[in-house]
């Protein structure tokens, strides 16, 4: 099973039921989005699995666990499991069906590992590329580069966990030993959910893919686990709204202008303690609606952004221009907006950010005298052609 921490939701969530046909020996398999009120979630150590699955808030806490347990009266060799983390197109490992999550969580600490086969040495690799190499899953022995184009960049965790975009857990169980009945292997990693949105809900979907060995070290099929779900509840307040670029350098925002994805933002309190960082990004995954940050369910109090990262040779425009609705707001010299009240059902949105692009030098005309060797006047013994000005 693949388990995530609670508190945790029931309801519009699709599963996979296989029951018996009363009328005959056949088996009828459907899929179903349901809603069971009064359903009593699982709860595995502060887990819970499918259909129930977990809800946070925007960048809260939780944490995912991956279980294999021989329940069988047969022992068994060690296994070889990949985690692929959550993020906007995600696919599953073995089929390639998508699996709709909104966002990718951020890792937040290294993989614990609670319970394993008495005779297993585990080993756990994270991988920070966008396209990590899993050959066990296609048959392909490890270290292998499969699939093609794949990066096969496995290490020990790096130092900065936010990288992290999947995670490999080797159990392997030496020539003569065996992952006996009843014993379990479990593993468990801390993650944050990401900035949510002041709209919708969002999701993120969280399989496991593994193979399995049989106690002569013959691997079995592999196979992927139903995705653990991670839920982040529409905020109910929060700070934030869009990151644009000026092309006409007029303060406001025009029709036509866009938004711009990556800006990293942090989000101080009153006493100018870090309380958040997010990048702007495209609101509920609309690619028609890029350049939105957004930081929600904040405890009532005051508040304030600061740009993190801003792309070279990029300026903030003049503030307070316009209307707050479509001016820019942040102070070009110390790169903070300014201090914002919020309460809980309340959503400011007031908060902009737009840039400009400088666009000098520019060549000037000089519209001076031509050249005239018998002129007295020497500011006139020039050429007349062009020369750079300011922007």
């Amino acid at each position: 099973t693949v388990d995530i921490a609670g508190p945790f939701q029931v309801g519009q969530n699709t599963i996979t039921i296989v029951a018996n046909n009363a009328d005959g020996p056949a088996a009828l398999a459907a899929d179903l989005d349901f809603s069971r009120e009064g359903f009593s979630c699982g709860d595995f150590g502060g887990h819970t699995n499918r259909p129930c699955i977990a809800q946070t808030a925007s960048h809260g806490p939780s944490s995912l666990r991956f279980d294999v347990e021989n329940v069988g009266n047969i022992p068994t060799g060690g296994v070889v499991a990949y985690s692929l983390l959550p993020h906007v197109g995600d696919t599953y490992a073995l089929t390639g069906d998508p699996r709709g999550s909104d966002y990718r969580p951020t890792v937040t600490g290294e993989a614990v590992l609670l319970a394993r086969p008495a005779q297993a040495a585990v080993t756990i690799a994270y991988s920070i590329a966008d396209n990590p190499c899993t050959p066990e899953l296609s048959g392909a022995p490890a270290g292998a580069a499969v699939p093609t184009g794949c990066d096969n960049g496995w290490s020990a965790a790096p130092a900065d966990l936010s990288t992290v975009t999947a995670i490999r857990i080797v159990a392997d169980i030496p020539s003569g030993q065996v992952w006996a009945a009843g014993e379990t292997l479990s593993v468990t990693l801390p993650i944050k959910a990401a900035q949510g949105s002041f709209e919708r809900d969002e999701f993120a979907w969280m399989p496991f893919a593994y193979v399995l060995h049989s106690a002569a070290g013959t691997p079995f099929a592999p196979v992927e686990t139903v995705a653990a779900g991670l839920r982040i509840n529409q905020s109910q307040n929060g700070l934030g709204d869009w990151i644009w670029l000026d092309a006409n350098r007029d303060g406001v925002q025009d029709a036509g202008e866009v938004g711009q994805n990556g800006v990293k933002i942090e989000l101080y309190d009153a006493n100018r303690d870090l309380i958040a960082a997010t990048v702007s990004q495209n609101l509920n995954n609309d690619s028609a609606r890029p350049g939105y940050y957004w930081f929600g369910d904040l405890e009532p109090g005051q508040y304030f952004i600061r740009l993190v990262e801003v792309p070279i040779s990029w300026n903030t425009m003049t503030p307070d221009i316009g209307s707050d609705d479509t001016d820019s707001d942040i102070n070009p010299l110390t790169l903070e907006g300014p201090l914002v009240s919020i309460v809980i059902g309340e959503f400011d949105r007031s908060v902009d950010v737009g840039f400009f692009i400088p666009q000098g030098p520019a060549e000037c005309e000089d519209n001076r005298a031509v050249f005239d060797p018998t002129d007295v006047d020497v500011g006139r013994r020039g050429v007349n052609d062009f020369t750079p000005c300011p922007n």
